[in-house]
């Protein structure tokens, strides 16, 4: 092994190596490691470099490092691994409860780990105990991720993104801070809705960050990144979030969906995908006015419909009247008081029957739900037919903007998607059905088989214990006697007694055999009844057995049936 030695690529710290370099135990965290073989020249210090800038969540330059590792280096295990864990925005942390290092997802990516790339290549090339240790971790990485999309789905849609630093190493305020507040406060006021993490994470536990702010940074229709200075700029959680945007806006072609608020700092420093889009420099706007600059630009282009509808006459009353009662409705709804939001949303849409806000919400209310993720969840199939002819849902897609009719079409697709679960759920029942099926008739052919050996074996048995023990022994003992008698005779003639007592000799023996044979008859004829009665019993068991079989059957088959039904009907209801 060379001079140069790893870290440890969860803690960081030291690791302790074996005699031959090839394995090695972090002291700290516990993680072991196997190595398919030595790591020599510049790569081990190469490896730690990349490892430290994960695990400062500096995810984008981690990515580089390790990318130009594996170029090098492309049987590397550890880059292949680091590189995944970076793509995944994968960060240990110390559980409080356990002491134990647990993953946790700074970045959230649809496509599962275990099927990325990068890991199967780590697993390819690590050795054996080392690459179940990649598979282990990536299955938990796996779970998390899928919870945390899980959870994005019901949280709410922004409009707009405000990424900043909102305070230093000292714990400071940053100048950020105050920008930021200011342009949120305005959007606010004009009904924008902003992720401003200040206030939206406020009430939110730990856990439910990476959700919301996924959902919010793949959702909002503006970006906006407020950087005062480079350092700033570049801190993890700030450029973590400012790169999953840009890597958005190159996946869906956004053209004009962000722009920077700068200040003490040229142009060139910002992320290039900024440069190119008109920012605000905070020096043109010594006493202010830039945020009321910023959300007139922004309203115009994405949000016109907070603005009053062109061509309507309706005067300022009507309009106050109508959003006050659309904010009171959706207060009702997300504090889960659904009677009183649809009572409200009716009233919105009696005083306006063009408002798709209130249809959307009417039909949230109705179906107890404060998100249309919770309206999906429960889902059945009478359920699924009737959203098809929903009047609420058809009024709110006919008369939305294009936000609601995009929320109309992404909650048929939460349906469709659901629906297509529970197809599958129910095709997987059916098939269970059918191996129980199959398991069945296994079971009662083995059964038939066993009762047609049992039924030949007693019906032998019943003849055994039909034969008469005193007829075998009275035919023994007249035998007996035929055989004395012609030694007697044969003595008479010949005159030799001795003839006599043979024959009388043979008698005794004879007539001793036929008793203990008739004995033995006895005994075998008393055991041939008895096995019989048992032999019937295990056939009428036997017998109750496949009747039951024949009934469980009769039952599975239903279950098949109705089953590979429900199945059918899933798939059929968002078909057309």
């Amino acid at each position: 092994m060379s001079e140069h030695k790893l870290n440890c690529e969860t803690c960081g710290g030291a690791l302790e190596y074996s005699a031959d370099g090839l394995s090695a135990v972090c002291p700290y965290c516990g993680n072991k490691y196997n190595f398919a073989g030595e790591k020599s020249g510049a790569l081990p210090l190469a490896l730690t470099r990349a490892n430290e800038m994960r695990a400062a969540c500096d995810f984008d330059d981690a990515i580089r490092e390790y990318k130009l590792i594996t170029r090098g280096n492309p049987r590397d295990a550890e880059a292949w691994w680091g590189l995944a864990l970076s793509i995944y925005g994968i960060e240990y942390v110390r559980d409080s409860r356990t002491g134990t290092l647990v993953p946790t997802c700074r970045r959230t990516v649809c496509r599962s780990i275990l099927q990325d790339e990068n890991f199967l290549n780590a697993v390819k090339y690590a050795a054996p105990a080392q690459a179940e240790v990649y598979r282990e971790r990536a299955k938990v990485i796996d779970r998390l991720q899928r919870a945390i999309i899980l959870r994005q789905r019901e949280e709410e849609d922004y409009d707009v993104f405000i990424c900043y630093r909102s305070a230093d190493e000292a714990g400071r305020p940053t100048r950020e801070r105050t920008v930021a507040r200011r342009i949120y406060d305005e959007l606010n006021r004009r009904g924008i809705k902003t992720f401003f993490s200040e206030v939206t994470l406020k009430s939110r536990l730990g856990e439910d960050f990476e959700p919301i702010i996924y959902k919010a940074l793949y959702s909002c229709k503006f970006f906006i990144l407020v950087a005062c200075s480079e350092e700033n700029l570049n801190t993890a959680w700030v450029k973590n979030e400012w790169s999953r945007f840009r890597d958005r806006e190159e996946e869906e072609h956004l053209s004009g969906a962000c722009c920077a608020v700068f200040d003490n700092m040229p142009l060139s420093a910002l992320p290039p995908f900024l440069r190119s889009q008109q920012g605000v420099n905070l020096a043109k706007y010594p006493a202010g006015g830039y945020e009321i600059e910023l959300a007139d630009s922004i309203q115009s282009r994405f949000f016109s419909k907070y603005a009053p509808r062109g061509g309507q006459s309706a005067g300022k009353k009507d309009i106050s009247s109508l959003a006050d009662i659309l904010s009171r409705a959706e207060r009702d709804l997300k504090d889960e008081m659904y009677e009183s939001a649809a009572e409200k949303f009716q009233r919105a849409i009696d005083t306006d029957p063009l408002c798709a806000q209130a249809w959307w919400g009417s039909f949230l209310a109705e179906h107890n739900a404060y998100s249309a993720g919770l309206a999906a969840q429960n889902m059945t199939y009478e359920y699924a037919l009737a959203l098809k002819n929903d009047k609420n849902l058809k009024n709110a897609e006919l008369y939305g903007d294009s936000e609601t009719v995009a929320k109309v079409q992404s909650f048929r697709k939460m349906c469709a998607f659901r629906c297509n679960e529970l197809a599958v759920q129910a095709q997987s029942r059916a098939e269970e059905s059918r191996r129980k099926l199959d398991g069945l008739s296994a079971e009662r052919k083995k059964l038939a088989s066993e009762r047609e050996k049992l039924f030949r074996r007693m019906e032998k048995r019943r003849k055994d214990a039909s034969r008469n023990p005193k007829f075998v022994t009275r035919s023994l003992i007249l035998c007996a006697v035929f055989i004395f008698l012609f030694f007697a005779m044969m003595s008479a003639v010949a005159k030799t007694p001795v003839l006599a007592y043979v024959g009388l000799g043979m008698l005794a023996m004879c007539i001793f055999s036929a008793t203990i044979s008739g004995m033995a008859v006895k005994y075998n004829v008393k055991t041939a009844g008895e096995e019989a009665q048992r032999l019937q019993s295990r056939i009428s068991d036997i017998d109750s057995e496949m009747d039951k079989m024949s009934g469980r059957r009769e039952q599975l088959e239903r279950e098949y049936s109705e089953n590979n039904k429900m199945a059918d009907a899933f798939r059929s209801v968002f078909k057309n």
